[in-house]
């Protein structure tokens, strides 16, 4: 039985295999959890009508499938079995108002039972997932003041807490964790008011939506609470750092075809191995730490997925060099990129912005006027310029910033030469990188010369470039921020945020694999390769 969802490839059977080794134990736990804990939530939310004790029973289920293979012990049925049993018990001791001490959750009095072959639902039900998710993010979320919307961005949406989620939000970690449980609640009380509008909110009415409004907005909390048991019941082996497990999923997959090759003899690679490019590049070079391997990873992404459409803003607002606009992104199989732009300064309420359409595709570009009546419609003949860098048209260098900021040159450059704070992978799947590479490396690669270059000796000594960087479960970039002419301190280093004199850039990617084609003005556009 293959399941989809994170993991996807590795069947049941194998997870089991997995946890009965503690060299794979802790990788396998986490993809048990990523491929169950919604159901789990679901099943306990349906059965229990307080959400801190549904929550409890939740991560008491992954506490006992812990502690179970921890003891020595293995599963002969399915896993969604065995966790559906597990389940009825804690819900059953929920309600009788009881809750097992640890040692009951480490070592299992539910080791023995035989798993029924069925999962703990019939179906997932992804489409009152979706209106919740709706809800939230159209009618409560919006309500928030901007502090808080950053906080259910990073804690409930993407799952960060303890020191993670205090580097992103530059306070202490007990002052994030008190943010993040005051929003969880603000979250809960709008919906219970924008759900039941005038009712007396008695808890009962609002059980049509407790098996999807928990694991929406309660995933973050249960994934604190397990990792926490997690790591004390399977800690990751002491290993070379040569072998260590990689980041990510490609790295989790790396990690475990090889013990499934040593312990099994036989080995079946799961159906996406286009995941496995950063593997690939650490069994090159074994020498290559882990945010190279995802660098590698990142950039074979943005090749497989070819089109995109990012906006860009560079520098500081209402300076002179200010832009901002938006690209779209042809990424080619070498790596290089041909982009069409529209970028360029905004003077602000009241006046008229009209950037130029501007292609570039390899050393040649062709500008094309704009006409605001029009926009974003060119207007006029395609004036065309080949070798970029002598061009001396403000125009091209403004699309040729554009194109280096959303490239995978970028991306690799800084990955390649940074100084990571924070890695952490995100209940939803995405990955958020934090760090800052030394301005003078970035700016002498002949790529990235032509932005960082002018930076060297306008700053301190010491400059550096501080970054946020997210990706997605398919390490495709959605959102990069890097600010320009820093000096590190211990503060800075560890949450990424940009001093008010810093240049800064940002990034955002959507709709990847979708579009057409960058080609020059008059040849007709066609689909991704």
């Amino acid at each position: 039985m293959s399941v989809e969802g994170p993991g996807t490839g590795w069947t049941d059977a194998d997870l089991v295999r997995f946890l009965e080794h503690p060299a794979t134990r802790r990788d396998a736990l986490g993809m048990v959890f990523e491929r169950y804990h919604r159901q789990v939530l679901a099943f306990c939310a349906v059965r229990i009508d307080d959400r801190d004790r549904a929550v409890d029973a939740a991560a008491d289920v992954f506490a006992e499938l812990a502690g179970h293979f921890a003891a020595g012990h293995t599963v002969r049925q399915p896993l969604s079995g065995f966790l559906h049993v597990v389940a009825r018990h804690r819900v059953a001791a929920a309600q009788d108002g009881q809750r097992p001490g640890l040692d009951a959750l480490m070592f299992g009095e539910n080791g023995e039972h035989a798993a029924p072959g069925h999962g703990l639902l019939e179906t997932e039900d992804e489409a009152g997932l979706n209106q919740v998710r709706a809800a939230l993010d159209n009618h409560i979320v919006p309500t928030f003041d901007p502090y808080r919307q950053h906080v259910f961005e990073y804690a409930l949406r993407r799952g960060l807490y303890g020191t993670a989620l205090a580097a992103v939000l530059r306070v202490s970690p007990e002052r994030a964790d008190d943010d993040a449980r005051e929003v969880l609640d603000a979250a809960w009380r709008g919906f219970v008011s924008f759900a039941l509008p005038g009712r007396d909110h008695d808890p009962r009415l609002l059980d049509p939506w407790r098996p999807v409004l928990v694991p929406v907005l309660c995933a973050a909390p249960l994934r604190a609470r397990v990792e926490e048991v997690f790591d004390a019941t399977a800690p990751a082996p002491d290993v070379p750092a040569s072998s260590a497990p990689l980041g990510g999923v490609a790295g989790i997959a790396t990690v475990l075809f090889v013990v499934l090759a040593v312990v099994v003899g036989v080995v079946t690679p799961p159906p996406h191995r286009t995941h496995a490019v950063a593997a690939a590049a650490a069994t090159e070079q074994a020498s290559v730490g882990p945010k190279t391997v995802q660098a590698a990873a990142v950039r074979a992404a943005m090749i497989r997925a070819q089109l995109a459409t990012a906006s860009v803003s560079a520098r500081n607002f209402g300076a002179r060099d200010w832009i901002k606009g938006e690209t779209r992104l042809d990424v080619q199989t070498d790596g290089s990129a041909n982009v069409r732009t529209l970028v360029g300064y905004d003077m602000g309420e009241g006046h008229p912005w009209n950037p130029p359409e501007v292609v570039l595709v390899g050393d040649r570009g062709w500008v094309t006027a704009t006409d605001i009546k029009a926009f974003p419609s060119p207007v006029g003949t395609p004036s065309a310029v080949d070798g970029l860098a002598r061009a001396a048209d403000p125009r091209i260098d403004d699309a040729r910033l554009a194109r280096w900021m959303v490239s995978p040159a970028n991306l690799v450059l800084l990955l390649d030469n940074a100084a990571l704070t924070t890695d952490v992978s995100n209940a939803d799947g995405t990955r958020t990188l934090i760090g800052h590479a030394p301005l003078a490396a970035l700016a002498a690669d002949p790529g990235g010369a032509f932005l960082y270059g002018p930076y060297l000796g306008r700053g301190p000594t010491d400059g550096v470039v501080g970054f946020v960087l997210v990706t997605d479960a398919q390490h495709l970039p959605s959102r990069l921020e890097f600010h320009v002419g820093v000096t590190v301190t211990p503060e800075r280093a560890a949450t990424g945020w940009p001093d008010p004199s810093d240049d800064p850039f940002s990034v955002n990617y959507t709709g990847w694999g979708q579009g057409t084609a960058v080609v020059p003005p008059g040849t007709a556009p066609e689909g991704g390769r």
